[in-house]
């Protein structure tokens, strides 16, 4: 006759539930106090003359609106979903690291990986799939990179973790 003794440490699954009941989530954007307030000329700008704000200029090329549409924020994160999905394809690995090191500091993965995901899409016209520049565009720019007059849009992009500590 032999003696199975089973003991269950219960502070990591104890400490997971603490940390996913955090109200915390990520956003990722232009933000208000984080980008160039309209003190940016464009040069290729035809429907309006003089200052625009990076929120401006990213909100017409994401949606369309009286440009071209060229998504750089949600369609990278779609097109390239696979590889946000990699970042998951462990669950356990994920649990135990927030319960060790907490649900912001898993959150500040994620959103790395969603804003290198974003830079991608900078380098590569899209993926390949952003409309190409007319050439008169081409020629007043001096240049033929898409969604690149000062670089201010690429960079004014930014993602914090937002939330409550439960």
């Amino acid at each position: 006759m032999s003696n199975l003794e089973v003991k269950l440490n219960s502070k990591v699954l104890g400490d997971l539930t603490r940390e996913l009941t955090k109200k915390q989530h990520i956003e990722i954007g232009i933000f208000s106090g984080y980008h160039t307030p309209k003190t940016q000329k464009y040069k290729v700008r035809q429907r309006v003359e003089g200052n625009i704000s990076n929120a401006e200029v990213g909100y017409e090329h994401e949606t369309g609106d009286h440009l071209p549409k060229r998504s750089f924020l949600l369609f990278p994160l779609v097109f390239k979903g696979n590889e946000l999905l990699m970042f998951f394809r462990d669950p356990v690995k994920h649990f135990k690291f927030i319960a060790e090191y907490g649900l912001s500091k898993w959150l500040a993965k994620l959103n790395k990986s969603c804003l290198g995901i974003i830079d991608s899409a900078f380098e590569t016209g899209g993926f390949g799939f952003w409309k190409a520049l007319s050439p008169l565009t081409v020629r007043l720019k001096g240049h033929a990179q898409i969604l690149l007059e000062t670089g201010q849009l690429r960079k004014s992009i930014k993602g914090f973790i937002r939330g409550t500590n439960g």
